[in-house]
């Protein structure tokens, strides 16, 4: 009607053909014209209805708005007398409200939701009746609730020591700003030790490393962190060490001082300016006494008492120089044995159970007849060196030299040395150490229960919820605009439903997903089944040439919508990420309509085309987008939530005397991914550290059998870890740098009863372990020296070399590793200088293997680390979907079993 109104009224009120007519105050008739032949009825004088002079916008919501609120608008029409002019329903002339700026307000589900912060303008228009509001109201905007805090330091760089303050900013789900004041805000950090303090905003570190610091609330759902790096302060102390570890030095022999400057927080400043010297006041001065090689390197040519010094001069902690020394005994008097290739306490690179020529001097004033190197004659010339070739293993090994002088009077020596044909960093991370494999069961069971068994289960629940529909609901209904016209009706889509369908055996749910790994990612196939589409096609308004009347009300019956998509899964810095590859396909099965009672066949026709074409376009447009927003935001949440909390806080391990415990710090991430078709393999890197350095035995690093680092363990259940023996062999090595094996250990090797025995132990060499593939591990000990006093066996102090090795059988219990029934093998002791009766050697081999029993059930087992298996955490998110949120998803009821190099743990997938 409105458009035959609006012309005749152009027109100059002739559209019915009479001026009584057009000034009337109501519509004209929507009789139908009858042609030519028709009788003719004059129709009664009725009043065509008031123009609208005005239209008005009015909002009941009030103001302001919270970002994320929805609210009515209803537009009014008024006549000239500013009154509101009533319509018949199916007669209100055409409207529509326009926003600025149209970036605050969008609209959903036929309301407008606030989204960014401003005032926006709302206004009703009638195009055809060219009338816009002129005082339009303006809806105000203000932020919603705190959703993401990001962080900005003062700096990214401070000093071990220092302080470093946080500004957060806060942001609600729209990206707004949120003021935060009153906002109890405090920082965290990726990294817990005893070296980090926060204190609300701020963090005072004192340990070395890189930290992710937070700021954080509770409740926060996203937080950005920012990096800091903290260096160490200036060198406040030094470490030295002699090497190799001797009581007494043989003229020619060379020597070195070996130091390490730490800072005042036990931190290894690695770039101190460190100077050597040997003081030789009173030293003769026709002949050369030292000579030296650099870097603390020194060679004597005449016995003495000799003072190794190093110095940091200038750059320290308090501006004095830092000075420390150590006295050395050089005496080529009596009979010696000296280990010179590979020296005794030292590491080498060597191929495992490969030729190695085994050098070492031996030096005696009557002179050597014999050598034997385990057992075996050795090559022994003129200037009393000697060699043997041996084949060493892995870890660490011991060479027995015998040597007797013409006299027939023997001294024995066992010399350690570790030997590795691959070294891991000990200051830095060894990348792969850890593997997680997701066998493609792990991602889709092909189970269609409640129960969560693989991450398709997750998906299920997720587009099986209320939510979808909503979803699908806001992408295609909008029962107040047209969507399209068939002959004489406008077509509306007014609402989307579900009808009733055969879930199929033993299914529990409509919509159905699966899973499959690609290629470097993930293809996720879902299938909505039931969807009714409600239509309404309403006469159109004002002259009808159809002669149509009634609104009709037909269904679409979708009975399927399939959609696939592909996203590439990456490892982007510490987090796994997924981005859509490719365009995601949707296709819709047969598509029924009823409700076509009333349709002539003309239109049922043209409506049925509409519905196949236009409305079958929405639908599976709103399905690829409704889908695709939530795999997207599930596979998000769920990558960005993979990792693990072993080891997260590091650990703490008893002392030998029961002084403060050493604190070693774990640093896990991710390394490496690679796809298949068949399962998705996830590395991860590891480093393990002391709190504080307290020696400065060099080190070739952390030693591990060669071969590749990453292990795909295969076969068996659907979700398997393997853990490469490396990562024991770091927590061994930065106990040994934390100092485990430098001890006063008197009282625990004698008891307390024992007045005035003393043993102080120092090592020279790392604790290794290795694993013999059938649930047993082999521990090695070597480059042990113990300096013994016990009054009645030793009146003066001496000096033994001690070395073992012990099998254990390597169980789980609680996630945590546990060595079981240790029991030595192989025992070495070896004393320097003196010649033990087999009595006092028995005696004391009993103490040493009861220490050493001990050290290993109880020191060694308490450094174990519990083994790190990434697993998925559920995001708070989703706990709408009925999930568990706060739970992991991985490996549940791990089984242990071990190759040669890596333990393996193997489950199936599930809530952990």
């Amino acid at each position: 009607m409105w458009p035959t109104l609006l012309l005749g009224l152009l027109l100059g009120g002739t559209a019915c053909g009479s001026d009584d007519v057009a000034d009337s105050s109501q519509w004209s008739t929507d009789e139908p014209d009858g042609g030519t032949d028709a009788a003719v009825e004059a129709p009664d004088a009725q009043a065509l209805p008031v123009l609208p002079a005005a239209i008005r916008t009015v909002i009941d919501h009030p103001m302001p708005l919270t970002a994320g609120e929805r609210f009515d608008v209803r537009c009014e029409f008024l006549d000239e007398a500013g009154e509101v002019i009533t319509f018949a329903e199916d007669e209100t002339p055409p409207q529509r409200v326009n926003v600025s700026p149209a970036d605050l307000l969008a609209r959903r589900s036929g309301q407008l939701e606030a989204q960014r912060v401003g005032e926006a303008i709302v206004a009703c228009t009638s195009p055809q009746l060219r009338l816009s509001d002129l005082a339009p109201p303006s809806v105000q905007i203000v932020a919603g609730p705190l959703t993401t805090l990001t962080t900005a330091l003062d700096t990214h760089q401070i000093t071990a020591g220092q302080s470093v303050e946080a500004t957060c900013q806060g942001y609600d789900a729209f990206g707004n700003r949120v003021d935060l004041s009153g906002t109890d805000l405090r920082l965290i950090s990726d990294v817990t030790n005893s070296g980090v303090t926060l204190d609300e905003r701020v963090a005072t570190i004192t340990t070395t490393g890189i930290y992710n610091l937070s700021c954080y609330t509770e409740g926060i759902e996203h937080t950005a962190p920012a990096l800091l790096e903290v260096v160490p302060d200036l060198p406040a102390e030094l470490l030295v060490s002699v090497v190799p570890d001797q009581e007494v030095y043989a003229v020619g022999q060379i020597i070195t001082l070996s130091a390490e400057a730490l800072d005042r927080f036990g931190n290894l400043v690695p770039n101190a300016r460190i100077t050597y010297a040997v003081p030789l006041e009173g030293a003769p001065q026709d002949q050369q006494v030292v000579e030296n090689y650099g870097q603390g390197r020194f060679r004597f040519y005449a016995d003495g008492i000799y003072q190794l010094v190093a110095t940091v001069a200038e750059g320290t902690d308090t501006g004095a120089p830092l000075t420390r020394q150590v006295e050395v005994v050089v005496n080529s008097e009596g009979p010696q044995i000296v280990c010179t290739g590979p020296t005794d306490g030292t590491m080498i690179e060597h191929a495992p159970n490969t030729p190695l020529t085994f050098t070492g001097t031996v030096a005696d004033t009557l002179g050597v007849t014999e050598v034997l190197v385990n057992g075996n004659a050795a090559l022994l010339d003129d200037q009393g060196g000697f060699s043997a070739t041996v084949r060493p293993r892995f870890g660490i090994n011991f060479v027995d030299v015998v040597a007797r002088d013409t006299f027939g009077e023997e001294s024995v020596r066992t010399c350690s040395f570790l030997a590795s044909e691959d070294y891991g960093p000990h200051l830095l991370n060894t990348d792969d150490t850890v593997a997680l494999r997701l066998a493609q069961d792990a991602l889709d069971d092909r189970g269609h229960t409640t129960e969560i068994r693989s991450l398709n289960d997750v998906l299920l629940k997720v587009l099986n919820s209320p939510g979808l529909l909503q979803q699908i609901h806001d992408g295609v209904v909008d029962p107040n605009n047209r969507l399209a016209e068939a002959s004489c009706y406008d077509v509306y889509i007014t609402g989307v439903d579900y009808f009733g369908i055969d879930l199929g055996n033993g299914n529990l749910y409509r919509h159905l997903t699966a899973l499959n790994l690609v290629g470097g990612g993930l293809n996720m196939e879902a299938i909505l089944r039931g969807i009714r589409i409600h239509i309404k096609a309403r006469p159109q308004s004002g002259f009808n040439v159809c002669k149509v009347t009634g609104t009709l009300e037909p269904k679409a019956w979708v009975n399927d919508i399939t959609l696939n998509l592909t996203s590439d899964i990456a490892l982007t810095g510490q987090s796994l990420s997924a981005s859509l590859r490719g365009t995601p396909s949707v296709t819709s099965g047969e598509i029924d309509i009823s409700g076509a009672n009333g349709f002539s066949s003309f239109i049922y026709g043209l409506i049925a085309d509409l519905i196949q074409g236009t409305i079958r376009d929405m639908v599976e447009d709103a399905v690829r987008d409704a889908i695709v927003d939530n795999f997207d935001s599930l596979l998000g949440d769920l990558l960005g939530n993979l990792g693990t909390d072993a080891l997260s806080g590091g650990m703490e391990v008893p002392r030998l005397d029961g002084s403060a415990p050493i604190e070693l710090l774990y640093d896990l991430g991710f390394s490496s991914l690679s796809i298949t078709s068949a399962r998705l393999l996830l590395g991860m890197y590891s480093g393990v550290r002391p709190g504080t350095t307290a020696i400065a035995h060099p080190t070739l690093g952390v030693p591990y059998p060669a071969g590749t680092l990453l292990h795909e363990p295969i076969g068996g259940q659907n979700t398997a870890v393997a853990v490469h023996v490396i990562l024991l062999n770091q927590a061994l090595h930065a106990l040994w740098r934390g100092g485990l094996l430098e001890a006063d250990i008197g009282g625990a090797l004698f008891g307390e009863d024992a007045e005035g025995a003393a043993v102080t132990l120092r090592t020279t060499l790392p604790p290794v372990a290795t694993l013999t593939g059938n649930g047993q591990a082999t521990l090695m000990l070597g480059g042990m020296r113990l300096e013994m006093l016990y009054p009645g066996l030793f009146d003066e102090p001496v000096t033994l070399s001690l070395g073992a090795t012990a099998t254990t059988t390597v169980n789980l219990i609680d996630g945590q590793l546990s060595f079981d029934n240790i029991i030595l093998d192989e025992f070495h002791l070896s004393p320097d200088e003196i010649s033990l009766p087999e009595s006092t050697r028995d005696v004391l081999e009993d103490f040493l293997r009861g220490f050493l029993q001990t050290m290993l059930d109880d020191a060694l087992n308490a450094a174990l680390p519990e083994l790190p298996v990434p697993s998925f955490v559920l995001p708070p998110s989703l706990g709408v979907y009925d999930l568990p949120v706060g739970g992991e998803l991985g490996l549940t009821h791990p089984e242990l079993s071990e190759t040669d190099r890596h333990l393996i743990l193997r489950g199936n997938f599930g809530v952990r």
